[in-house]
């Protein structure tokens, strides 16, 4: 194994770091996928084609894995290690921004920026439909349930990238498959972000693996790419926080399984499995995640209450001076105000141009904690639990994700 190390410096924008969509993060790896595997040349930098040799590769992205983290977890699970020597290479990526998974996973499945597809946060204004949208599950914030607007009559290519990887890979003579979970197949995300892929649905995390090694056993096609979904590190560092007993043992069952039920069992098969993440986590200490749905006083300033998430939240003004001069007082010590014309130029979402439907999406201010503190605005459908583990910001803990390289031959 090639000892992991900083292949690269992430931008740094005041407290905070930025995406390198240049040539290290997750859009470059779903770029360098698309001209390895439908032959064709994106006109960006393919950082990673050289991972991608091999008949069939696998990007298997377990959420929430940051590679802060996954260092630091090494040393405490004795089965983290166990794979990380079985790995040819371990290298350091980043994520983009917002990083949060509705934004990553539309990246990674389309191949483009947020700038481009849109996708910038858990909740997002969208003005054409006069709502803040729950951009996991295609609703009103304020609704529970799933497809809300398919179901009005909505597209989801209204708001979704209308092109996937797996179409384009198709193009190109190439198989694909999504291997999800089945609570999650039937979403309206899920459905429009895989479309083109045969999709295999598991209940489990061991039938995630055995699904795995079957699909790269199968000789039925000469070459494949694999996209495989893991959510249980995320839910135990939402619910525990990051570095817990719980993670841990999450951490365990993970890596022994991927050890045992997968590794283990496709020797001699041409295949590359990347174990990726979407994003990190920031482990915030009690005390420190603020409800600020109460706070009156800073709401009546704006024109809809925040939205994007509680490391990346997005102030839209109905009274600027007097939003600004609040958000000072309420933010300035643990956070990074940046206007948002601001964070477009410097590259925040990869592209220095915005079209104007996204430029509403934005608001007027980006809050971007820098220090372990997470500000929520809690619409009805909002768990009320304290989450001890957050992201969507632009710290180190949540933009930097690992490239676990395994490769079998």
């Amino acid at each position: 194994m090639s000892e992991s190390k900083l292949v690269f410096s992430p931008r740094r924008y005041s407290e905070v770091y930025l995406p390198d969509y240049s040539g290290n993060s997750l859009y470059n790896l779903s770029k360098s996928v698309v001209s390895r595997f439908a032959r064709t040349s994106s006109g960006v930098m393919n950082s990673f084609s050289d991972l991608l040799k091999h008949d069939k590769v696998v990007v298997l992205l377990v959420d929430g894995l940051g590679y802060m983290q996954l260092m630091a977890a090494r040393s405490r699970v004795p089965t983290v290690e166990s794979v990380l020597k079985k790995s040819t290479e371990i290298r350091q990526a980043t994520t983009v921004f917002p990083s949060t998974t509705s934004t990553v996973l539309s990246t990674f499945n389309a191949a483009q920026t947020p700038a481009e597809h849109g996708i910038i946060g858990y909740t997002m204004y969208v003005r054409e439909l006069g709502s803040v949208v729950n951009t996991i599950s295609f609703s009103p914030a304020a609704e529970r349930g799933d497809g809300a607007f398919e179901r009005a009559g909505l597209p989801p290519s209204y708001l979704y990238p209308q092109r996937t990887i797996y179409q384009e890979l198709a193009l190109g003579g190439t198989h694909s498959r999504v291997i999800a979970p089945d609570y999650l197949a039937g979403t309206v995300l899920s459905k429009t972000l895989y479309n083109g892929a045969e999709r295999i649905k598991y209940s489990q995390m061991s039938d995630l693996f055995v699904s795995l090694r079957k699909v790269i056993l199968d000789e039925s096609h000469d070459e494949e790419f694999i996209f495989a979904y893991w959510s249980g590190i995320d839910k135990v560092s939402h619910r525990y926080g990051p570095s817990t007993e719980e993670y841990d043992g999450e951490m365990n069952v993970l890596f022994h399984g991927l050890l045992t039920e997968l590794l283990d069992r496709i020797a001699g098969t041409d295949a590359c499995i990347i174990v990726t993440a979407d994003h990190g986590h920031m482990y915030i200490p009690q005390g420190s995640f603020h409800d600020i749905s109460g706070d009156t006083e800073l709401l009546s300033t704006m024109s809809i209450p925040p939205t994007g998430d509680s490391r990346a939240l997005f102030l839209h003004a109905h009274d600027p001076e007097a939003m600004d001069n609040l958000s000072r007082s309420r933010f300035s010590e643990t956070s990074v105000i940046v206007e948002s014309e601001k964070a477009v130029s410097e590259g925040f979402f990869g592209s220095p141009t915005l079209g104007p439907a996204l430029r509403n999406r934005l608001g007027e201010r980006i809050v971007l904690p820098y220090k372990a503190h997470s500000y929520v605005y809690r619409y009805p459908t909002f768990d009320p639990r304290i989450m001890y583990g957050n992201h969507g910001g632009l710290s180190l803990d949540e933009l930097l994700v690992p490239l676990i390289v395994l490769e079998s031959s």
